[in-house]
């Protein structure tokens, strides 16, 4: 590993490869606990690479990238923050709850798709119960939660009744257009958390496979589900893993250095610390790489795999490190640049 490998993956074709595949996984549905779509091709992806990867009973896959040592298991969640239909009002619209962080004032007058469990897609929009400026004077102020917002369908009903003919139930998932898009070298979308971190692992993946290169050390991907509630590594990790490193995305906010151009190596989270071994360890690899990086602490509102699989009893040594992303649980934003030096700090960490 050079010093010079972050220039290398920005001046080479990975960082096309990288922001193609974030692109890609960002455009794919997959809210905490309906994620089959995207898990299906990830797994697709890493067979074509050559891998065997594994599904978990409870949602998400592994997949065993060889190597000697002691087991790292390095997980991105492949699940994004999300609803789910909770009633059908009286005037055929819904009422959604959250699946997850979702702030619903993000989400004002944006585009969904209601999936019901029969098998159709209905289009609708997420508008304000009374969302005229003509004929509503509160509209500017009016607060925006699940209580005053309602998905109005792209259909003609306006009962209950007509609304439940066309299938749609309670517990039927509701998914936002992402919108994505990518210009001057930031990329955009709803989704960024965590497809961008799940894109690095996947470009790892194949990387592997076209250099013939070995991991430095016995290392597992996994790409969870239901991490938007606390339980994405909870289960299905190896018996013999004994450092769990989270891929996740990093903060940007008023006093953390976070930001879209750099890795973001996080030193503790809202409950816990990370080990302080594999916090040195990343900030090593970064330095060996190149990579521009930070090292933040949050205090407030963030918690990632490694959290839950400490509280699921795993004895493992966590880290955790992320592309620094804007506007996280809302229309998140990063930079190539960011998702390079995560990417180049993962290879870098892992060694080969």
């Amino acid at each position: 590993m050079t010093n010079g490998f972050f220039n290398e993956v920005m001046e080479g074709p990975l960082a096309q490869e990288l922001a193609e595949e974030t692109v890609r996984l960002c455009r794919i549905p997959g809210p905490t606990g309906w994620t089959e779509e995207i898990c299906a091709y990830v797994e697709q992806k890493l067979r074509a690479y050559g891998w065997e990867p594994r599904r978990i009973h409870k949602g998400g896959l592994l997949c065993d990238l060889g190597g000697e040592g002691d087991t790292l298991v390095v997980s991105a969640h492949l699940d994004a923050i999300g609803t789910m239909v909770s009633s059908v009002l009286p005037n055929g619209r819904l009422r959604l709850a959250a699946l997850g962080g979702v702030v619903f004032a993000n989400l004002d007058s944006e585009n969904c798709t209601v999936y019901t469990r029969g098998g159709r897609a209905i289009s609708g929009t997420l508008q304000l119960d009374e969302p005229s400026t003509h004929a509503n004077g509160e509209v500017r102020t009016r607060e925006r939660n699940r209580m005053t917002m309602e998905v109005v369908l792209d259909e003609e009903t306006s009962s209950a009744a007509e609304t439940r003919a066309l299938g749609v139930e309670n517990g039927d998932y509701v998914v936002f257009d992402p919108k994505v898009c990518e210009a001057g070298g930031f990329i955009k979308s709803r989704a960024l958390d965590d497809r961008a971190q799940a894109a690095v692992l996947l470009v790892y993946a194949k990387w592997l496979r076209e250099t013939g290169r070995t991991p430095g050390r016995h290392t597992v991907l996994q790409f969870a589900d239901f991490e938007e509630i606390g339980l994405g590594g909870s289960a299905g990790l190896p018996e013999d893993v004994r450092e769990f490193l989270a891929a996740d995305v990093g903060i940007i906010g008023r006093e953390l250095e976070g930001n879209e151009f750099s890795v973001s190596i996080v030193a503790k989270d809202a409950s816990m610390p990370y080990d302080p071994r594999v916090t040195r360890g990343l900030i090593d690899a970064a330095q060996r790489a190149g990579a521009p990086y930070v090292v933040d602490v949050y205090p407030e509102r963030y918690g990632s795999d490694a959290g839950a699989a400490v509280r699921a009893g795993y004895n493992v040594r966590i880290g955790l490190f992320g592309p620094g992303v804007s506007a996280t649980h809302g229309y998140e934003r990063t930079h190539r640049k960011a998702i390079a030096a995560a990417f180049a700090t993962l290879v870098s960490y892992i060694g080969y």
